[in-house]
């Protein structure tokens, strides 16, 4: 009874309830913003529960149910805020109420999936922040997917926004920062920097998607005329279909060179298509050459009208097959094979298909929630194992353009993506990886694979709502995340009276950058390093998380030597 007798003694602690990848990628966060936590989760021995347990300062209380007691023991009267972080959108619904009965001021933050009641639930719940973490770290598995830059942006007030970009597509003028690639992770650098791959811009509207979705669907429709081009014949069908059809233009040259008196090339094509068809008459007086072109293409003609009979029934038989086992009723290519409809996996086939890219999941449970999705999206979907090399050359791995993995187990998609590199050893692959350690160490080791965290992704977010902080966005490159947020210049701090540049030096070191100050009159974005600070003004910032907790150390007002 010691950890809920110490949780009802806290005051102005922090609640967070859940035991996932996510709930302990959010107490590390709060712990490293130096805030005490409290941990309700259902055992210490279960998930996450053991790292958990492991934090320093951390109280943790087991409970199975989120009931009264259970918050009570964690010491919500007295709580700062309370954050509930199960997978389970009804169970957090109904836990957040309950935590309002018990505590009628506490800040709730929720996480929900179905982000649609979002609005309801702060009805019922006042002084409430949902957040769906889904909907965060979806567009990062997107864009890697298709190998594209990210499509992040967000609003920063005064009419501006902050994007992702490649350095060669945004005008000098409008670069705020360079991004670069160190062995420490990503680091801010001028825009003019050699290194900087990417940059961050301003814009007066978020940039338009239009580009990239005519892009996507282009290709799409290119890939399916071929794709059914594979369906209609097969690999032996073609090569026969190709060969009779190589005769016919043979036959069409000859005809045009050795025809007396000479013919235009139209004219040959129109005997050659009617002696294919069967509808020309022998002709005796005609030179040796077109007499023996007449009969090739004749016998042309002849094997043509079988070899697509025999197609066409092939691929009727082939769809009804497909259909009563479980296949891909078609050949498909240039697609992507998505492993997983949880939350994650069903954002995922949401925005490709939005995009236009022909995507295929792979789903062991045959009732999934997701699986209504993927019927409404017209994903096909495969049963089986993803593990199992038949489950993923159903999929059609071999001709994809990228498999991304996103069941909650590392372990599945680990051995998934190890068979499909089997199958097609140069295939892309994105991989879900909870444990942060073991991402970084297979991003080190292979090439093609990358790995993404949800929990990396989306925690900053859930802690800045928690806090109170003004975290206005994150901007996700690879696994590291920047935080644009806006810190408030303390008096007497280290930056009380100091110019902008006092912040912009060494940014290659700390990685942070001035987006825009607020004084009086508003945003002024793009400050020059000369302009100094004065106490009470905004500092619109974007900087790793570490480097935000730094920068706001250095802009908080210094605390006052104790008496005596």
């Amino acid at each position: 009874m010691l950890a809920p007798l110490a949780a009802r003694r806290r005051k102005s602690h922090l609640v967070v309830c859940g035991d996932d990848a996510l709930a302990f990628r959010l107490v590390e966060e709060l712990c490293e913003r130096d805030e005490q936590v409290t941990v309700l989760l259902r055992s210490k021995k279960h998930a996450h529960g053991p790292q958990i347990a492991r934090i320093s300062k951390v109280i943790v209380i087991e409970s199975e149910r989120l009931d009264e007691d259970a918050l009570r023991s964690a010491g919500i009267e007295n709580a700062k805020a309370i954050a509930f972080m199960r997978q389970d959108d009804v169970d957090n619904v109904h836990a957040a109420l309950r935590a309002r009965a018990a505590n009628a001021r506490i800040p709730v933050v929720l996480r929900l999936f179905n982000t649609s009641i979002g609005a309801r639930v702060r009805e019922l719940v006042d002084n409430c922040t949902v957040i769906s973490d889904a909907d965060m770290a979806a567009p990062s598995f997107v864009s890697t997917a298709l190998g594209e830059i990210p499509d992040a942006h967000v609003e920063l007030g005064g009419g501006q926004n902050l994007y992702l970009s490649r350095a060669s597509n945004i005008p000098d003028a409008r670069t705020v920062c360079g991004i670069r690639s160190t062995d420490d992770g990503k680091k801010l650098v001028p825009a003019t920097h050699p290194e900087a791959e990417l940059v961050l811009a301003l814009a007066d509207e978020p940039p338009s998607p239009a580009k990239s979705l005519v892009r996507h669907r282009l290709r799409s429709a290119a890939t399916k005329v071929w794709d059914v081009l594979r369906e209609t014949v097969d690999r032996k069908l073609r090569i026969a279909t190709l060969g009779l059809l190589l005769f016919v233009v043979l036959g069409t040259f000859l005809i045009a060179e050795n025809h007396a008196p000479p013919i235009s090339w139209l004219q040959s094509a129109y005997i050659i298509i009617l002696t294919t068809a069967g509808g020309i008459d022998p002709d005796l007086k005609a030179a040796g050459i077109e007499q023996v072109t007449h009969m090739m293409v004749a016998f042309a003609g002849v094997a043509l009208v079988p070899v697509l009979t025999a197609s066409i029934v092939e691929t009727v038989v082939g769809r009804r097959l497909a259909a009563a086992t479980g296949q891909l009723r078609r050949p498909i290519s240039d697609h992507v094979v998505v492993i997983g409809l949880g939350n994650i996996g069903v954002r995922v086939i949401t925005q490709l298909s939005n995009l236009g890219v022909p995507v295929v999941a792979i789903e062991e449970n045959e009732l999934s929630p997701g699986m209504e999705s993927a019927r409404r999206l017209g994903v096909p979907v495969i049963h089986g194992d993803a593990s199992r090399a038949e489950t993923l050359q159903a999929a059609q791995v071999r001709t994809c353009r990228s498999l991304v993995a996103v069941t909650s187990s590392d372990v599945a998609n680990l051995e998934a993506s190890w068979n499909a590199l089997e199958i097609r050893s140069s295939l892309r692959v994105v991989l879900r990886v909870g444990d942060g350690d073991l991402a970084k160490r297979i991003d080190e080791r292979t090439d093609g694979t990358k790995t993404l965290s949800v929990s990396t992704v989306a925690a900053p977010a859930f802690a800045a709502a928690m806090t109170d902080q003004d975290v206005l966005g994150t901007i996700t490159v690879d696994r590291a995340v920047l935080v644009i947020a806006e810190v408030e210049v303390g008096r007497g701090s280290d930056l009380d009276g100091a110019p902008v540049a006092a912040i912009r030096e060494g940014v290659v070191r700390t990685g942070v950058w001035v987006l825009a100050v607020r004084d009086e009159r508003g945003l002024a974005f793009s400050p020059p390093a000369a302009r100094v600070l004065r106490a009470g003004e905004g500092l619109l910032v974007v900087a790793g998380r570490a480097d935000l907790r730094r920068t706001m150390r250095r802009v908080a007002t210094p605390l006052e030597p104790a008496e005596g």
